[in-house]
């Protein structure tokens, strides 16, 4: 196990090692770790709090063995990290660590951290304040994964991201975060600098120790709808016989209908605005600096199933794969 006085960190954490990636697994499930807070908290597009407890239960195995995009991110972290991070000037004066262990907060021991680095003040040969560091994080961002950075929230980054690195921060102490993102459309590296956010941090202590109690006593979070359509047949399984009319059911079918229709015609009057705007640019108008706005023919090869199956029905009955999914329809009568 490495000793904590070398980050400096003895007050705030404890170090455990691990040998293997089933271990390191094994340890996050124990607790929270900086990639799960935004799951818990509802900031994070592609795991809610459901299949996060499913997963640290053991109820759900995820397989990320075949993400193409994992392993990407995964293979280019040491490369960006060469090539970018170290010869960033603002770290000369620190020295970069990659820790190989996991920091469990002393404070808060359902907290556990596992940082790509951390930047530790050097050359004094004095030990410095734990507020001194700066967590590192490296993030590869895919061309179809743009459009979620560089919003007006969350310092620019997503905000599943915001949580993870606000996690490390409260674990270890440190009062800023270096995230290093890579955009693989045009192969470069921005940084974005995020500090120490208390009243977010805060909210995200109060909403992990509850899931995490819930976690233990084995109590899930309720189901979302919106992003748990996989788990909706276990419910429909324990749906109980004896039904009763509700109007305060009637109140959310009522606004989602409400909704809907306004969301459609926010969208023709978006579809509007967009029409306007190519053919301004058709006609040779370009956008000031505020905006970027480009427009280039692009082919995308496809399958085409239907006719597939129409000329060749043996083959396409014998590789044809059927999937369960529920639907659920909300209309008025």
């Amino acid at each position: 196990m490495v000793d904590v006085n070398e980050y400096n960190l003895e007050k705030c954490v404890h170090c455990v090692g691990y040998s293997s990636e089933e271990e390191w697994h094994e340890l996050r499930k124990k607790g929270i770790g900086g990639s799960d807070a935004g799951a818990v908290m509802g900031l994070n597009k592609y795991t809610s709090p459901l299949k996060l407890f499913k997963i640290k239960t053991g109820a759900y195995i995820e397989d990320d063995s075949d993400n193409v995009y994992l392993k990407k991110g995964k293979d280019l972290e040491s490369l960006i990290f060469e090539k970018y991070v170290s010869k960033d000037p603002d770290l000369e004066k620190f020295k970069i660590i990659h820790p190989e262990h996991v920091f469990i907060n002393n404070q808060y021991p359902w907290l556990r951290a596992n940082c790509d680095g951390i930047a530790v003040p050097d050359g004094y040969g004095i030990p410095t304040d734990p507020q001194c560091n700066v967590i590192i994080e490296i993030k590869w961002v895919s061309e179809w994964a743009e459009i979620n950075w560089d919003g007006d929230d969350y310092c620019g980054v997503p905000a599943s991201y915001y949580a993870q690195v606000q996690h490390y921060m409260t674990v270890t102490g440190a009062q800023i975060t270096y995230l290093y993102a890579m955009f693989d459309k045009d192969w470069r590296v921005k940084r974005y600098e995020i500090p120490y956010n208390l009243s977010f941090a805060l909210k995200m202590l109060a909403q992990t120790k509850e899931f995490y109690n819930n976690m233990t006593l084995g109590i899930a979070p309720k189901i979302k709808a919106t992003m748990d359509k996989d788990f909706i047949p276990e419910r429909l399984e324990a749906m109980p016989t004896a039904t009763t009319v509700s109007e305060e059911l009637d109140k959310h079918i009522a606004e989602y209908l409400t909704l809907k229709e306004e969301i459609k015609a926010l969208e023709m009057q978006a579809d509007q605005h967009y029409d306007a705007a190519v053919e301004r640019y058709l006609n040779g108008e370009r956008p000031t600096k505020i905006f970027k706005m480009d427009i280039a023919q692009c082919k995308k090869s496809g399958f085409d199933s239907r006719k597939f199956a129409a000329e060749h029905p043996d083959v396409y009955d014998r590789y044809k794969t059927v999937t369960e999914y529920t639907r659920t329809t909300i209309k008025k009568r």
